[in-house]
């Protein structure tokens, strides 16, 4: 295999593992977050739905840290080998390809973070009660948190409906120009609405404001409405 097949397929490679699993981890993550619009009920009983799934842990390891480190390997050998040429490419497409690298960084700085942070920290009364925890992490923090927060989310969102654009090129989905401009727009009509969805998941969350949709739990792992909002409690040993 000569070097630049090798890079073709590795180029590849690289576009599809940030569709699938990263994008589509990303894409559930959002959703969980999002449920904090739902009051605490609807929170906690989600995250204890996807905490004691059975060999969450292999998972985890194969489904998102393994997938996440092989693509964030690539994404730096890509970059170091990179030429940023705004005469070849144009201002726009220029821009798009750098802010794809630096949200690479963020994204991945946060994404360790925010996993360290909610999945090794916390004891199993803090996970089964996950709503108030976070609450109470937001607000010992004094603000700051949820500006790290919201950057990271922004810089994630960013970075996965860019590269969904970039993955339609890649896989020669998006031949014509025309067809290209139609998904560009899409997808950041799409990093729009994630950005905002998840700045209105941090409000309760952060006690701005109460949950809007308490009593209109959304699906299958809600509470029933004429349910409390009580904690789960953690699965014994």
């Amino acid at each position: 295999m000569t070097a630049e097949e090798r890079h073709f397929y590795l180029r590849r490679l690289h576009s599809l593992s940030g569709v699938v699993p990263v994008g589509v981890f990303l894409l559930q993550h959002m959703y969980s977050n999002a449920l904090s619009l739902w009051g605490p009920g609807v929170y906690d009983e989600h995250v204890h739905f996807l905490i004691y799934q059975p060999l969450v842990l292999l998972l985890e390891l194969f489904v998102v840290f393994l997938p996440l480190a092989f693509h964030a390997g690539l994404g730096v050998y890509f970059m170091v080998d990179a030429k940023w040429n705004p005469n070849k490419y144009g201002y726009a497409r220029n821009w798009g390809y750098t802010l794809q690298r630096i949200t690479a960084f963020i994204t991945l700085i946060y994404v360790v973070y925010h996993v360290a942070q909610t999945r090794f920290s916390f004891d199993d009364l803090q996970k089964a009660n996950m709503y108030a925890t976070m609450q109470d992490l937001f607000a010992n923090n004094r603000g700051w948190l949820m500006v790290v927060y919201i950057v990271g989310a922004t810089a994630a969102s960013y970075h996965m409906c860019n590269g969904f654009f970039t993955f339609c090129i890649v896989w020669g989905l998006t031949i014509t120009r025309r067809a290209q401009t139609m998904v560009w727009r899409a997808c950041m009509g799409l990093f729009v609405l994630m950005t905002l969805g998840f700045v209105a998941s941090l409000l309760p969350l952060n006690r701005i404001i109460d949950p809007p949709f308490a009593n209109t739990p959304p699906g299958r792992h809600a509470m029933p409405a004429s349910s409390p909002y009580e904690p789960l409690p953690a699965p014994k040993p």
